[in-house]
């Protein structure tokens, strides 16, 4: 049986024909999976074991990349922005510092996948994803391992909910001073290095909730089939 490295070293190989940036995020989603079975008990090999064959992968990879149109980006001046609500479908979801004074979105669309995006009168931020047609690939869903990444400023003067599902969550590296909403479902949820000035609640069904230095006016931290580890963690009122 193989060692993680060694899968995603092989499977390194058989994409690399693939544009560098597909293959950072394949590697990376993965990686992630092996390491949320062993989370759940599994010993490495065993995880491993149970994932689908490196020639299943690859070969898996083709059609998704036909079909895949370019990435998009947009960006709204933060100060315009009092509220931010995604909801997005069978993918990952990142939210990071963005550098600037800007709020920025980078995503894929594809001919199974689009987003609406609406700021409204009321200078809230929607996005939803619509699945178009269904993909019978690898994982019965659309391209699981392309993340939506939304990028804030360091310190952000608003709050976010951020939905996904079959896929994970990750936050860090900024400060937000309204509240931070983030729930999924089969994914895990990580949060670090942040202040929220006022709730941080959490929501995730058959995945891990980690939490690394954080403070936050209040935190709700809710999982099944799933631990939750809290390093650093402080709050004003409830936990």
């Amino acid at each position: 049986m193989m060692t993680k490295a060694e899968f995603l070293n092989q499977l390194r190989g058989m994409i690399s024909n693939l544009p560098p940036e597909e293959v950072e995020r394949t590697i990376g989603y993965f990686s992630e999976i092996i390491d949320d079975r062993i989370d759940d008990g599994m010993s490495e090999k065993e995880a491993v074991a149970g994932m689908e064959s490196v020639e299943s992968i690859a070969n898996s990879l083709v059609p998704m990349q036909t079909e895949l149109k370019d990435m998009r980006q947009n960006s709204y001046l933060a100060s315009r922005v009092r509220a931010i609500f995604l909801k997005d479908v069978n993918s990952p979801v990142r939210l990071v510092c963005s550098d600037s004074d800007l709020i920025t979105l980078d995503y894929y669309e594809s001919s199974y996948k689009a987003y609406h995006i609406d700021l409204s009168q009321s200078e809230e931020l929607v996005i939803r994803c619509e699945i178009l047609r269904k993909w019978s690939g690898l994982f019965g869903f659309n391209y699981a391992f392309r993340p939506f990444t939304l990028g804030i400023p360091k310190t952000y003067f608003g709050s976010l909910t951020l939905e996904t599902t079959n896929g994970s969550i990750s936050s860090g590296g900024v400060d937000v001073s309204g509240s931070l909403a983030l729930k999924t479902s089969n994914g895990r949820i990580t949060v670090e290095n942040m202040t929220i000035g006022k709730l941080l609640s959490l929501k995730s069904a058959n995945g891990r909730l980690a939490l690394t230095g954080l403070k936050a006016g209040e935190i709700s931290a809710r999982t099944s089939n799933g631990k939750i580890e809290a390093i650093n963690v402080r709050a004003e009122q409830n936990v």
